[in-house]
């Protein structure tokens, strides 16, 4: 035994040799400060699986509160202000999506980055940034500026904070022409399209650069040839308003003054300032020499549509319509699966002006307000695509190509049976064939699955006969159409790629405990307030978008010479909320004009 190193041993603590204790002490130890620290460790998973908890509920309850919050605008401030940083001479501010602040330092010349909380910058460009103007697009998390690189001026973006600029779009030498900058840039901005505004100082003028485009288009200002140059002297300033299709621009000569360009004319109107004699407004005592400015969210497109005159006006008759459409200049578009047409009516005039005769499939149209762009889903050379038509131009733009046929999610089958774009510019498709909804994003090389049957699944149930597609943004829900065993609608919610029938099913179904009468869904649309107006036979029904029937809102029943149609087959709204209707039975497009608005604020 006392060759054994084991019993030799001494306890540190006891200082007693081993083998004349009786228990094995430090193996008691051992097995205890074993149970110990798998006890603390139990207690922490389990404190851990806590916060993971809290913080998964944290950040479902951020992502519902700025769902909400997307769709309201503030109305008051607090005067009590908070002190950020200071910066002696800026030239222009922004503030991005995770409210880190940037500044143009003149007397560095740097491109300065103020994280919140942090009490000195980081300098971006030190030395080589210029006093020029910077914008921050939320959308694609970039920050926006112009520059003059290697003689150049051009404008440059930084994507999700990236150090590294990217160009977006460079002046072809300087002079006058579209394609020309000149080196002074005094504004910027970037609307929701990504369509970018310039304020050219040096040309007195200011030219949007549409995505893409090699060339920009006057929006503003002063053309060559003329030779008063008084509508933008000294512009220092620029703001759009996306709401109400305006252009501001701030100005420094005679007083300062601020002047508004509205529905595309380059001649503006001074609506503040123009020195200390001018009074600002009969509301309003004292001058205004004003400093600086900008437009929150409230404006007419903000207001959305409760009403609508019952009496219709019918525009145009068209026998074979398979989708409708309307443009910003409230132009008509519908595709004519008999005579294979895309048909364009105009208003004032009694004839139907036919595009891509005896080409055009049946197929959904749809019209992008914000990017003033009509898109259509067609197969060329025997793949399926998805195309448009950019500001009434007659040459369609491939958006994306199926890569080939088959399940595949960069694959689309040759019948599409409804089209949507949102917003972003991201394109649903409902894929007829398989039984599927496919959201492509913008510049993506493949679709997303949003809705509907996947390749491995043996029940199709859930898209069978798809006929219509209709995407609520406001809620962040697709609805579909479908003819499987009786007209009904399908809703599919916060990702899921399940729907459930929310109206229809046939007349052995009601479509709801409140409404006692049955229903047969026809055509359906999502209004700005996300509620769902359903075309039934002889009438137009309105819904909450927690499926609570609201009544009857269009239809002979209403009575007092109320316009009467039988079957609208398919809706759609124009910029202004005004109602358009097909009647398939009578073969009439019907407008219904707007007779009472309620505005965002009074909805939340």
């Amino acid at each position: 035994m006392d060759s054994n190193p084991l019993y030799l041993s001494h306890d540190p603590l006891l200082n007693v040799p081993i083998d004349e204790i009786n228990q094995p002490a430090p193996t008691k130890r051992y097995k205890i400060i074993i149970i110990g620290l798998c006890l603390v460790v139990f207690l922490l998973s389990i404190a851990l699986s806590l916060v993971f908890v809290a913080t998964r509920k944290q950040q479902s309850s951020s992502i519902t509160t700025n769902t909400i919050l997307d769709n309201c605008f503030a109305t008051s401030w607090n005067p009590v202000g908070e002190t950020l940083v200071k910066v002696d001479r800026v030239s222009t501010l922004a503030v991005d999506n995770d409210f880190n602040i940037y500044t143009s330092d003149v007397s560095v010349r740097a491109l300065q980055k103020w994280l919140p909380g942090a009490d000195k910058p980081i300098n971006l460009f030190e030395g080589h940034f210029p006093e020029t103007p910077i914008f921050y697009h939320s959308l694609t998390h970039s920050l926006y500026f112009f520059i003059v690189f290697k003689d150049t001026p051009g404008v440059y973006k930084l994507v999700d904070g990236n150090s590294t600029p990217v160009n977006v779009f460079s002046s072809n030498g300087r002079g006058w022409n579209i394609d020309q900058l000149d080196s002074s840039c005094k504004g910027l901005y970037v609307n929701t399209a990504g369509d970018v505004f310039v304020l050219d100082e040096g040309r007195r003028r200011i030219v949007k650069w549409m995505v893409n485009a090699t060339s920009g288009v006057l929006v503003a200002g002063r053309k060559q040839d003329e030779s008063n140059s008084d509508q933008l002297p000294s512009p220092s300033g620029l703001y759009v308003d996306e709401i109400d299709n305006s252009i501001y621009a701030l100005i420094d000569s005679s007083g300062r003054q601020i002047k508004r360009f509205s529905n595309g004319s380059v001649y503006g109107v001074t609506i503040f300032g123009g020195g200390p004699s001018t009074v600002l407004s009969d509301l309003v005592s004292d001058y205004i020499e004003p400093q600086s400015m900008i437009v929150d969210k409230m404006g007419s497109e903000n207001c959305a549509a409760t009403r609508w005159n019952p009496v219709g006006k019918k525009l145009v008759k068209i026998e074979h319509a398979s989708s409708l459409a309307v443009d910003n200049d409230f132009n008509v578009y519908v595709a004519n699966w008999d005579t294979h047409t895309l048909q364009k009516w105009s208003p004032g005039t009694n004839e139907l002006i036919n595009l891509f005769e005896e080409q055009f499939p049946e197929t959904p149209i749809f019209y992008h307000s914000l990017t003033r762009s009509l898109y259509f889903f067609y197969v060329y050379k025997d793949i399926p695509g998805v195309f448009k038509l950019v500001n009434g131009n007659s040459a369609p733009v491939n958006v994306f190509s199926s890569n080939g046929r088959g399940w595949n999610l960069d694959q689309l089958d040759s019948s599409c049976k409804g089209l949507y774009v949102n917003a972003a510019g991201d394109i649903f498709v409902l894929d007829q064939g398989r039984h599927r909804i496919v959201k492509w994003v913008v510049n993506a090389t493949s679709g997303v699955l949003v809705a509907g049957r996947k390749e491995d699944e043996s029940n199709s149930d859930q898209l069978e006969f798809p006929s219509g597609l209709y995407v609520d943004e406001i809620n962040n829900s697709v609805y579909v159409i479908t003819d499987m065993m009786g007209r009904r609608i399908k809703r599919f919610s916060n990702g899921s790629v399940y729907g459930v029938s929310v109206f229809g099913g046939g007349p052995s179904k009601y479509l709801s405990e409140i409404k006692s009468e049955y229903v047969e869904p026809l055509s359906m649309i999502v209004d700005k307030m996300g509620n769902i107006l359903v075309g039934e036979n002889s009438k137009i029904t309105r819904w909450t978008s927690d499926i609570k029937y609201n009544g009857i809102i269009l239809g002979e029943s209403l009575g007092g010479g109320a316009t009467h149609f039988y079957t609208p087959q398919l809706m759609t709204f124009d910029k202004l909320g005004n109602l358009y209707v097909y009647d398939k039975s009578d073969g009439q497009v019907i407008r219904f004009d707007v007779n009472s608005t309620s505005c965002i604020n009074n909805l939340h």
